[in-house]
């Protein structure tokens, strides 16, 4: 008696966990919420007629696309600027850090082998390399100047490379190098 008890209490408990399977069913699409139906502080007005549209004024953007841009002031006269490169940028970094980026057309390797043979040739020492035929990046050092040079080619612009300078003096180290 209790085998029959126990098989149809088996047997109970399995059609329970069938029952409910619904793999046989074909899915349901789930609607996707609206706006109403966020609760309501996350609501978000549209005011489209308050909000003035803001159109450039093409005089200053000339303005700015002429004016040549400079090199720092303290840019290291020991790095070279490549022949026909021309500035694009220059920023600011922490620890009294820049970065000058410039353009050019010649080939990644044509720029990245005028740097090597320039900087060695002048007494840098090559700390970090990394070679590609799209880009390349070394590390050189002089006395207490860093340079970094990263030459690679411009993704916005075909034909283009851009060279990225970041130069800085070594921070002093609070403790002594081992």
């Amino acid at each position: 008696m209790r085998t029959v008890i126990r098989l149809g209490g088996a047997a109970v408990a399995i059609a329970m966990a069938f029952s409910s399977c619904t793999c046989h069913e074909q899915a349901r699409e789930v609607p996707k919420p609206t706006i109403k139906d966020l609760p309501t502080g996350f609501r978000a007005e549209h005011k489209a007629a308050t909000t003035p549209a803001l159109t450039p004024k093409p005089t200053q953007q000339v303005a700015a696309a002429t004016t040549p841009i400079a090199l720092p002031e303290d840019f290291p006269t020991e790095v070279p600027v490549f022949k026909d490169s021309v500035v694009q940028g220059v920023q600011e970094l922490p620890q009294n850090a820049h970065n000058v980026v410039f353009h050019t057309t010649a080939p990644v390797a044509e720029v990245s082998e005028f740097y090597e043979k320039q900087l060695k040739g002048s007494g840098w020492s090559v700390t970090q390399e990394f070679k590609r035929s799209t880009r390349t990046f070394a590390t050189y050092e002089k006395g207490n100047l860093i340079a970094h040079v990263t030459i690679g080619e411009d993704p916005d612009n075909p034909g283009r490379q851009i060279i990225a300078i970041m130069y800085q003096e070594k921070p002093k180290l609070d403790f002594e190098e081992f």
